[in-house]
């Protein structure tokens, strides 16, 4: 199952069946996904499985509110088995991950393949700003403000590409800091180059979360050290270079995509008190307006209403508080040894969902898949420290958070309220 894991990821990220001739158009995905589904029921039935993992019950409960969204706010049961066949490789990647992630060499692998297929991006938008082509024949978008590398796949959106590169930063530097002379020399370059596709990608959201996860980093892990002096040196260099683009794309509020992203998050809200409790169905937002949402959440409580949108928020608590909590926890002698990794990822991974809750504000990534697999990670590591630590006082859990997550989601959505109403007055 682990294996068929590794290969639905690489499927997911970097699709091969789509740019290497061998396989060209192949539906790969569809088959690997298959097989992961048949031996996740095989473990089900056979009892060798955690049913008791928070995130995989939230996950669940968040894909069947999707699926059932059109039946509930309108009768469309063909949107239903769209949904259904949507939400499948969400489902597959989250489920199936936290069943065979079950040691630190298989969350190792899962994180160098993660890395990886990055880096492959990072080399395709290298090799579109040198020669005009990359991978595939993939060209680079020529737009008003300049030129807009993209990648394959799901990440043929720049958008899509600079939130992918934003949320590996954190991975990268917490590797980078780590001591010794080799994995600063291996990962420097890969940083570098991340870093060039990401500012390549002129994306103003990827590029200002990617601040937001640089800050969340160094506050996490440089605490009265060395590291938060040159990290805050990182950020502000950061910072001076991504300036002169987003001044080239000053923001009016009267005009252009600002105008067009308040008239959505408003035509949103105004859904949200006609239909609450279901929405308006998954998929259905573009057949009552003309534009994207330009926001996950209201996306997300648009066409979900406040029951998809409750788990949603769910799961971006969970991922939140247990990732913050792992890099708090304190390494007992009884501890493993690779107990101080999960420390450090846990630092990597809340940075990592910080640079995703401040892209999503403004960018429509409420079913992004490499969040879902960060998530997944987390999970897992929660999973494996409860094995030999006693923390389960620490981690999410429904029995006690359930309230929480929902006065986070009313919260979101006053918040959300008051924000478009304050830039309608600007």
């Amino acid at each position: 199952m682990y294996f068929l894991y590794i290969i639905y990821i690489i499927l997911i990220f970097i699709r091969p069946q789509d740019w290497v001739p061998v396989i060209l158009d192949m539906r790969l995905l569809n088959p690997v996904g298959a097989a992961l589904i048949l031996c996740f029921l095989m473990r089900f039935y056979g009892k060798r499985i955690d049913r008791q993992s928070p995130f995989s019950k939230l996950t669940v409960l968040f894909v069947l509110s999707v699926i059932l969204s059109p039946i509930l706010s309108s009768g469309y049961i063909h949107g239903a088995i769209d949904s259904f066949w949507a939400m499948l490789p969400l489902l597959t990647l989250t489920i199936a991950g936290v069943e065979s992630i079950r040691s630190w060499e298989k969350l190792r692998l899962v994180l160098t393949v993660l890395i990886s297929c990055t880096i492959l991006a990072s080399v395709n938008s290298i090799l579109q700003m040198s020669r005009g082509v990359g991978f595939y024949g993939i060209m680079p978008i020529q737009e008003s403000y300049g030129v807009r590398v993209q990648a394959f796949g799901i990440f043929n959106n720049p958008n899509n590409l600079a939130l992918l590169h934003a949320m590996i930063i954190p991975l990268l530097l917490g590797a980078l800091l780590w001591p010794g002379l080799m994995p600063r020399v291996l990962t420097l370059p890969l940083l570098i180059i991340n870093l060039v596709s990401l500012y390549e990608t002129r994306s103003r959201g990827g590029q200002m979360a990617a601040m937001a996860g640089l800050f969340a980093f160094v506050l996490t892990t440089g605490r009265g050290s060395k590291k938060l002096f040159w990290g805050n040196a990182l950020c502000i260099l950061f910072l001076i270079m991504i300036l002169p683009h987003i001044q080239r794309k000053s923001i009016d509020t009267h005009h252009g995509s600002e105008r067009g992203r308040m008239e959505a998050w408003s035509f949103g809200l105004s859904t949200f008190k006609k239909k609450p409790f279901a929405g308006l169905g998954y998929g259905m937002w573009r057949e009552h307006w003309k534009l994207d949402t330009h926001s996950s959440y209201v996306l997300s409580f648009a066409e979900t209403g406040l029951v998809g949108f409750y788990f949603f928020i769910g799961m971006l608590f969970l991922g939140i508080k247990d990732s913050w909590r792992l890099g708090g926890l304190k390494r007992e002698p009884s501890d493993p040894g690779e107990f101080v990794w999960y420390i450090n990822l846990g630092h990597c991974l809340f940075a990592a969902l910080i640079v995703y809750l401040v892209a999503s504000l403004f960018q429509t990534r409420t079913y992004y898949l490499p969040l879902y697999l960060y998530l997944t990670m987390i999970a897992a590591i929660t999973n494996l420290i409860r094995v030999n630590h006693e923390a389960d006082q620490y981690f999410y859990s429904l029995e006690h958070d359930w309230m929480k997550t929902g006065i986070l989601a009313a919260e979101s959505i006053a918040g959300i309220y008051l924000f478009t109403r304050t830039l309608w007055r600007w």
